[in-house]
């Protein structure tokens, strides 16, 4: 990745912590950084499996198809949620979020 791309994704993540409008540009320009269909950031505690912040791009389609079109797409999020925080335990990145705590993580993804 060429530094000036980095640099305007850095750019979108600033843009987007201080006006929560912005999320979704910044995670669809990550999730093209990384030739990625999705993308998530997420801010959690890893000593009580609470998650703080959870900003989602891309997952749509795949999350009501795995959780349910039962309530929306708001209700299937959800469930996707606390299936992620039943899994905290195995995955591999959670080794970042206890080495960091209290930081952020991002995802980009397939």
């Amino acid at each position: 990745m060429k530094p000036e791309r980095l640099l305007a994704v850095i750019h979108k993540l600033f843009e987007a912590s201080v006006d929560a409008t912005k999320w979704n540009g910044f995670l669809a320009e990550l999730a093209k950084c990384f030739r990625a269909r999705a993308a998530q950031v997420v801010r959690g505690q890893v000593a009580d499996k609470s998650q703080a912040f959870s900003v989602l791009y891309g997952f749509d389609e795949a999350i009501q198809s795995l959780y349910g079109l039962s309530g929306g797409l708001g209700a299937a999020t959800a469930r996707f949620e606390e299936h992620l925080k039943g899994l905290w335990h195995v995955d591999p990145s959670m080794a970042l979020m206890h080495r960091y705590p209290g930081g952020g993580h991002f995802r980009a993804g397939c």
